[in-house]
């Protein structure tokens, strides 16, 4: 005991020895360092490449006295070098001891690919670092996906207190009184050719067997018909669903989903289709007449013309069908066909019925209404635009055609045009300010301050319009037979004395000059857009595109022609390597891209030396543009091809059908316009 005891004495006095030495001489815990925390919100982003840049809040706390810059720069996960192409804005914030919120812009060129990135933002001062996660998708960047803005439209139906629209590009457009329009959601649709609506849903059908179905007109979902034939025209009779189109393709359906063959017994092209009374009667090229009870069973009928026919209605007791040069006929039972005077050569598209009239439109903007079927009056909307389709609803009268033209009238003789694009071509677009302005033929000139919306101004000229630019305190716009128009503010426009009769195919400003360019190697300058000199291109191909960047002029032809100049004035050929037409130039990115014919493109550094590239593509490109970290150009077909540095292109899904003859770029958004008053933005 005594040991034990004693033991236990010496233990207590070497641990009070320990805590003694500690007190007096030894270390203590170190204070915690100065340092920081970093949260994001949100911590999941999606980016459209080449778009507007999407912003982030980030919230950095600092800890024990912590002050001071801080660096920020984004990572992948792993502490790699993040994806080249992604611009953090700003890079930089400054800590005074209290929590600071800031917020972050994030963009991304063109050249980054889609994908889903898991990143980090890394923060870095002298003396401690910090992160915090971030999960990125990258979608389709701009200039893969396209909008119809003003395309043609090929058919209207009304129903549930809307019109539907439907045409080029996938154009779906719903509107609750013919003049107010919205636009909906029609990514890698091809054109759709009619629409009907029945028993709840709208269907519309179209090119390579498109058919989609809504419940309200604004979200559609396609569906399988089995076939890759156009489909032309569709109705609704009798429980069923009824799709016509080439080579006498007949399809049907209880519910506009799934989709059944049948057999018409004809390979004309059925054009449209259309019930009352039991009965579907579909038309077509060659006079065709068909009949159905059901849309099984066909009889083929004898109209006594061998007019192409595109448009057949029902209404009060009979139908009407309508087609090339004015035909029109009239039926009881869709079996029995009479022949009716149309006043009128043109060729007519599409028959409706409603208000207790027929109404019938074509070409030229030609509107034909009866009461009976037997006798007709001939009216006009007011504009020369081909009408495609026609529909009655809500005490209206709407008819839509090239260009996106709308037409709305309460009793079918007098119209309204509904502000939506332009029929004509359109040759040029440039970036306006904040908006976009376009021209074209018949001087045609379009506006929109957003991108979406498109206003159709006053033609500026009788002649037709190529090129435009937009230089300080004036707009001058080129054209056919020396055509030199200038403009304050791009809706008043004074002609100006070109001193040629050459067309003009593209102007630029650069150098305190503009400058004009066009057929036979065709160069004009002026200082101020009113008085124009010709100077010498020294070349007498024709030159289809110019622009001004990094000092000079540089300008493209046929057969390969690239010429510059410092001044407008003096101008030096440059080998180009190609006897391919040039059709377009720009710069972006310290590089001159020029595109033309059967895809050819080179490129540049200092618009003197070119080198030949491999677009691959088999199109041929009017339209070129720079924009957001790349290059876009346009062609042939709806061709667009885009690429980050002039060398290395793809291919984007083709919005259209319709040929692009045009793109420009402002900050978020690109614009291409070409045929038929064909407008795209991208995103």
């Amino acid at each position: 005991m005594k040991r034990l005891a004693q033991g236990m004495r010496t233990a207590g006095l070497l641990l009070l020895t320990a805590a003694v030495l500690a007190a007096c001489g030894g270390e203590a815990a170190p204070p915690p360092e100065p340092g920081f925390t970093l949260a994001l919100n949100p911590d999941q982003l999606t980016l459209v490449p080449g778009g507007e840049g999407a912003g982030l809040t980030l919230t950095l706390t600092p800890h024990d006295g912590f002050t001071g810059a801080v660096e920020l720069r984004l990572e992948a996960a792993d502490g790699t070098a993040a994806p080249a192409g992604l611009h953090l804005s700003p890079e930089r914030v400054e800590v005074a001891g209290a929590t600071a919120q800031l917020t972050l812009d994030l963009a991304a060129d063109l050249t980054v690919a889609p994908d889903v990135l898991d990143l980090r933002l890394q923060g870095r001062a002298a003396e401690a670092t910090a992160a915090t996660a971030l999960t990125l998708t990258v979608a389709s960047g701009t200039g893969a996906s396209w909008t119809p803005r003003s395309v043609a439209l090929r058919a209207v139906a009304y129903e549930a207190d809307r019109f539907v629209a439907v045409g080029a590009s996938g154009a779906l457009l719903t509107s609750p009184d013919g003049a107010d329009w919205t636009l909906h959601a029609a990514d890698g649709y091809p054109r759709l050719n009619g629409v009907v609506y029945g028993d709840g849903a709208f269907v519309a059908v179209g090119d390579a067997g498109a058919v989609l179905t809504s419940a309200d007109g604004e979200a559609w979902s396609p569906r399988t018909s089995g076939t890759t034939r156009n489909l032309l025209g569709v109705a609704y009779g009798g429980g069923v669903y009824l799709a016509v189109g080439e080579g006498g393709a007949v399809y049907t359906s209880a519910d506009g989903a799934v989709w059944d063959q049948q057999v018409s017994g004809t390979d004309q092209e059925l054009r449209s289709v259309a019930y009352g009374n039991g009965v579907f009667t579909a038309v077509g090229s060659g006079g065709a007449v068909l009949t159905s009870p059901d849309g099984r069973v066909w009889t083929t009928q004898d109209a006594g013309t061998s007019a192409p026919l595109s448009a057949v209605a029902y209404g009060d007791g009979g139908f009407v069908a309508a087609g090339f040069r004015g035909a029109l006929l009239t039926s009881p039972d869709g079996a029995t066909w009479t022949a009716r005077d149309a006043g009128t050569s043109y060729n007519l598209s599409a028959a409706a019925f409603g208000g207790g009239r027929y109404v019938v439109v074509g070409d030229g903007g030609a509107v034909l209404s009866s009461a009976d079927g037997a006798s007709w009056s001939l009216h006009r909307t007011g504009g020369y635009h081909a009408l495609a389709g026609v529909a009655y609803g809500g005490d209206v009268y709407l008819a839509v055609g090239e260009g996106g033209a709308v037409f709305t009238s309460s009793d079918a003789a007098t119209w309204a045009r509904r502000p939506r694009g332009t029929r004509d071509s359109l040759n040029a677009v440039i970036a306006d300010g904040g908006g976009f302005l376009a021209v074209g033929y018949g001087g045609a000139v379009v506006a929109s301050t957003d991108g979406a919306d498109w206003t159709e101004r006053a033609p500026a000229s009788g002649y037709s319009l190529y090129g435009a630019v937009r230089g300080p305190g004036a707009y001058v716009a080129v054209g056919a037979g020396g055509t030199v128009l200038s403009s304050p503010d791009g809706e008043a426009w004074t002609s100006r004395r070109s001193g040629t009769y050459d067309d003009l195919s593209a102007v630029a400003y650069g150098n305190g000059v503009f400058v004009a360019v066009g057929y036979g190697g065709q160069v004009l300058t002026s200082p101020a857009g009113e008085t124009w000199s010709k100077q010498d291109s020294g070349s007498y191909r024709w030159l289809q595109g110019v622009v001004f960047a990094a000092g000079r002029f540089v300008a493209v032809g046929q057969e390969g022609t690239l010429i510059s100049s410092p001044d407008g004035a003096n101008w030096t050929a440059h080998t180009s390597g190609t006897y391919r037409d040039l059709n377009a130039v720009a710069y972006g990115g310290g590089l001159f891209v020029a595109v033309g014919d059967g895809g050819a493109v080179l490129t540049s550094p200092d618009g003197e030396t070119w080198t030949l590239r491999d677009m691959g593509a088999d199109a041929s490109f009017f339209g070129l543009a720079y924009g957001a970290g790349g290059f876009v150009a346009v062609g042939s077909e709806g061709a667009v091809y885009t690429s980050p540095d002039g060398a290395t292109w793809t291919a984007a899904e083709r919005p259209t059908d319709e040929w692009l003859y045009a793109v420009a770029y402002r900050p978020g958004t690109f614009a291409a316009v070409g045929r038929d008053g064909v407008i795209l933005t991208s995103p």
